[in-house]
């Protein structure tokens, strides 16, 4: 496997400076430590749901979904269909072994041990499967606008890269990853982020100099985290019940955070309208977070199917949300978003 030890100059003061572990944090961010973490956050489960918004179509148990622009990629067992929510393609079939579904560079990618699909929204039924020769099962991949295609393992402490068919790089990190975020960056190369549930990790990759980069803990307990516009990310804090915000177009660091009402999980950003937007499973519900200031200020809640783990805001504006327990793949048009967006007090 390529190795770049020693074939590059570390800064020593930078390392040391974005090395830190910042404990966790309450709603008080000078108060928490270490001890509060629980990770290994897990959803809250659904009461029946009563009047979802929008409509809802039937569904088997979904257990991820992704987009790339209005294209929709949802993820049940063994299988991945591609479309809109009301007019799914035929299956991909993948295996259990695979790993988290991501969108980047204007690509599906998902890791299935030793390869990876690469997948153009716009001809879903004919996916590139990438071979890798690596060391652990890939879990995680994800892809710059460079070219650059990220591997990791929620089994191995360890990030592989590849860039045309060829390993370029790899080195350790201090855990394994669950998630491998690719963030765009207008002054500079792009960054990528990784995260890790059970110790509630979010890192950046100083991946230029084939090594780890800065890192903070995610609240008391990771759920989702996705990538939001210029450099954020947002993420659930399911145990501290927050909504919880990131920058990393360098290093990571935290922006802002505010509580949510109810157990979050889901999690998605809305470039049409600005707003942050994150579902809360205890109660079937979806709120919608103006993020411009600083703390997330509520613009609106909706009602969801039961069991609402995963959301995507679509370039049209509509919202699609999948219920992980077969209560549907709803869809909220983005008229009725806009209505309670404009108007609050109908929400």
């Amino acid at each position: 496997m390529y190795s770049s030890s020693g074939a590059k100059k570390f800064l020593v003061g930078a390392v040391a400076a974005s090395s830190l572990v910042i404990t966790a944090c309450g709603y008080n961010p000078n108060e928490g430590s270490d001890t509060e973490v629980q990770g290994n956050a897990t959803p809250a489960a659904s009461p029946e749901a009563s009047n979802p918004a929008g409509s809802v179509e039937e569904h088997a148990e979904i257990s991820d979904i992704d987009h790339v622009g209005d294209t929709l990629a949802v993820r049940s067992g063994d299988t991945i269909t591609f479309g809109s929510a009301d007019s799914l393609g035929d299956p991909l079939h993948i295996s259990p072994e695979c790993g988290d579904l991501t969108s980047s560079a204007g690509n599906f990618f998902i890791g299935c041990g030793d390869k990876v699909y690469k997948i153009d929204p716009e001809n879903p039924g004919e996916p590139r499967i990438i071979p890798v020769d690596v060391e652990f099962p890939v879990t995680a991949a994800t892809e710059l606008s460079t070219g650059e295609l990220f591997l990791a393992s929620d089994e191995a402490a360890e990030i592989v890269i590849y860039k045309n068919g060829d390993v370029i790089d790899d080195f350790k990190v201090e855990d394994p990853t669950d998630q491998l975020l690719a963030i765009p960056n207008r002054d500079g190369v792009d960054n990528v982020v990784r995260t890790y549930g059970a110790d509630t990790t979010i890192q950046s990759l100083d991946w230029e100099n084939s090594r780890e980069g800065g890192r903070l803990r995610a609240g008391l307990g990771l759920g989702q985290a996705t990538v939001g516009e210029d450099g954020t990310i947002l993420v659930s804090d399911t145990v501290g019940g927050r909504l919880m915000v990131y920058t990393s177009e360098d290093v990571i660091r935290q922006h802002q955070f505010g509580p949510v009402d109810g157990s979050p999980w889901g999690v998605s950003w809305d470039e049409e309208r600005q707003i942050a937007w994150i579902t809360t499973t205890d109660n079937n519900l979806v709120h919608g977070f103006d993020i411009s200031t600083g703390v997330p200020e509520l613009v609106t809640t909706l009602d969801t199917v039961a069991d609402a783990q995963h959301i995507e805001a679509l370039n049209n504006g509509d919202l699609v949300i999948g219920s992980a327990s077969g209560d549907g793949l709803q869809t909220i048009p983005a008229t009725e978003v806009n209505d309670t967006v404009d108007n609050p007090e109908q929400s």
